[in-house]
């Protein structure tokens, strides 16, 4: 699931580090985001809305 919701942000310009095997090495996905340091409200804003947007395509195809 982590690689589609990596694809889908992507499609937005949204690049994110889709990871998969994190419950015994076996199960589990996560995304990393690493915004920079200095990212102000609004962009960390606009990180969310775009995760957000991912997510939801995603778990609705």
């Amino acid at each position: 699931m982590s690689q589609s919701i990596g694809r889908s942000a992507f499609e937005d310009g949204l690049i994110i580090y889709p990871c998969a095997g994190n419950v015994g090495g076996v199960s589990g996905d996560t995304v990393i985001v690493a915004p920079p340091f200095n990212a102000s409200e609004a962009e960390l804003a606009e990180l969310v809305e775009k995760l957000a947007s991912a997510v939801e395509r995603t778990l609705t195809t």
